[in-house]
């Protein structure tokens, strides 16, 4: 049961995000699609992960598919409980299917 309506999204895991090594990887979001992380998640697809029990939105800009994790029911020091995306990234359409998520929405 979802304690919150809520996402929430911490500088500590935008820095994640977009940490040296994603990004040298190529896995890593611009700035630009963290700034629009919220039109994302609204229109994005979302999946169920029972390996990790959280919510992965997933959503297309241009020629590149965008991740979002979102844990639910996460603690925020401060904040109390709150769903949060815990990180984000590119990703090919094969690790949709790798990863054996079942689409919610």
């Amino acid at each position: 049961m979802l304690e919150s309506e809520n996402i929430y999204l911490t500088q500590e895991r935008v820095a994640h995000a977009l940490r040296k090594s994603k990004t040298e990887r190529g896995a890593a979001l611009t700035k630009e699609e963290m700034a629009n992380v919220c039109d994302y998640l609204r229109r994005a697809d979302v999946y169920y992960d029972p390996t990790h029990e959280n919510l992965i939105y997933v959503v297309k800009n241009g020629d590149r598919l965008l991740k979002f994790a979102v844990q639910i029911n996460y603690k925020i020091k401060k904040v109390g409980i709150v769903n949060a995306v815990v990180t984000a990234g590119v990703i090919t359409p094969d690790n949709l299917i790798a990863a054996h998520y079942i689409k919610i929405k």
